[in-house]
């Protein structure tokens, strides 16, 4: 068992019902670190992950990554996963997680994001639409998408995948930069804008490439950042420079990224749309052969203190409730927490 950080308050203990035993953990992550992407000790620090939540019983354990952050001017707490899918380790039986559970954490509620495809506890709501490319079917490119690739091609726009360990400060620089326009152009919230730090940080990350899609004149037109996960490949971050934005040089990337997913005979995850049916799934649609569901934990440990916060003005089903964002556009997973 990890020994909390120097200073910090001993870890919450839950009294076993059974053998049921939850524990909160200040130790920065480390008991919920492993080699998958969304788990690594680089992502986690990159998305200042600050503690672990364990649950043991006889049958199994999990030991899942959480940002416990404060709730403005209330001096209560309440807690997230890291963005994407993260999920959490887990070992024997697949456990089911609930506000008892929770209930002595001090926290007031969790949104816990699962993993893509087989999830680290039972049950759990939908969070919504993921589309992939699986590579054990047969592949489904519709014509006008592969009539696009060949065009962009024939013009002289050239896919490269660069692992993530070799990418150059240029490339990275460039990189954010074409990231940068695109999240500006969806309206995404300042936590989305990230800096350089941060995309090192996910790169330094094994099991990372960058897709580049260069012009013919070899400026950056479009990139995304590939991360595997969980035995699942990941659009993670993708950006498109505004001045090729008619052009669509992503496809060129998207057909590179689909080749990676088929020599490692692993699902190439795409995410949703921003809304059910909205014009970034159907465009998912053209070239994904499996529609599955992405789904997460919406868990109000403290029912007294949840119910006195105000709604927030944002989104409708948004959790927690005070936390509502105004709609979001990020396009790596569904947005919560």
């Amino acid at each position: 068992m990890l020994t909390p950080l120097p200073f910090a308050p001993p870890p919450v203990r839950t009294p076993a019902t059974g053998t049921r035993t939850v524990e909160l953990l200040e130790d920065g992550g480390a008991a919920a670190a492993d080699a998958h992407f969304f788990r690594s000790g680089s992502y986690l620090r990159a998305e200042e992950v600050t503690h672990t939540l364990t649950l043991r019983a006889d049958d199994g354990w999990a030991a899942v990554p959480l940002v416990v952050r404060p709730i403005d001017g209330t001096g209560l707490r309440d807690a997230r996963s890291p963005y994407g899918y993260p999920g959490g380790r887990r070992g024997g039986a697949q456990l089911t997680i609930t506000p008892s559970d929770l209930a002595r954490t001090g926290l007031v509620s969790i949104f816990l994001r699962e993993r893509a495809v087989v999830g680290t506890f039972r049950g759990g709501r939908p969070g919504g639409r993921i589309h992939l490319h699986d590579p054990m079917i047969d592949r489904s490119v519709g014509k006008s998408f592969r009539r696009a690739v060949r065009r962009l091609e024939g013009a002289g726009f050239v896919a490269t995948l660069v692992d993530g360990t070799d990418v150059s400060a240029e490339l990275l620089a460039a990189f954010r930069e074409v990231y940068l326009q695109t999240m500006r152009r969806r309206g995404a919230a300042p936590r989305f804008l990230h800096d350089l730090g941060y995309l090192r940080l996910c790169l330094d990350s094994a099991d990372t490439w960058l897709t580049c899609v260069h012009s013919p004149d070899g400026r950056l037109a479009a990139a995304d950042l590939l991360v595997r996960s969980d035995d699942v490949l990941h659009s993670f971050l993708f950006g498109t420079a505004d001045e090729f934005c008619a052009d669509s040089p992503g496809k060129v990337a998207t057909i590179r990224a689909m080749d990676l997913a088929d020599t490692l005979r692993i699902p190439f995850n795409v995410g949703g749309g921003l809304t059910p049916g909205d014009g970034v799934e159907q465009s998912k649609r053209q070239y994904c052969n499996v529609v599955s569901e992405f789904r997460c934990h919406e868990i109000i440990c403290d029912p007294d203190a949840y119910h006195s916060l105000p709604a927030a003005a944002g989104r409708d089903g948004f959790f927690p409730r005070y936390r509502a964002p105004a709609l979001v556009a990020t396009g790596a997973a569904p947005a919560g927490g």
